[in-house]
């Protein structure tokens, strides 16, 4: 039987190169006193598999959310990291 790789992740990074990309999963300390994270997994793949995956995830939470008839906030403290205007994260989400 083939070993399956399972892991719990609370962030992550995306890096691209001109031939693929490489998502790393990172997993923050439980202690408060720790302002660390771990490396848990990192992942390589095409570009192309990572558009990919980009429209499925986006269109699987979208579902989700009219379904659930709920939205998922992200805190325009998280946006800001991103560098992100909160007006152009909620236009990707309608």
């Amino acid at each position: 039987m083939e070993e399956k790789n399972e892991f719990w992740f609370d962030s992550f990074a995306v890096s691209m190169g001109p031939h693929g990309g490489k998502l790393a999963f990172n997993l923050a300390s439980y202690d408060p006193r720790e302002n660390s994270r771990r490396l848990v997994a990192e992942a390589y793949t095409s570009l192309e598999s990572l558009k990919s995956m980009a429209f499925v995830l986006t269109r699987v939470v979208k579902e989700n959310e009219r379904q659930m008839g709920v939205s998922y906030p992200i805190p325009n403290k998280i946006l800001n990291e991103w560098n992100v205007a909160p007006e152009d994260w909620e236009a990707f989400w309608k």
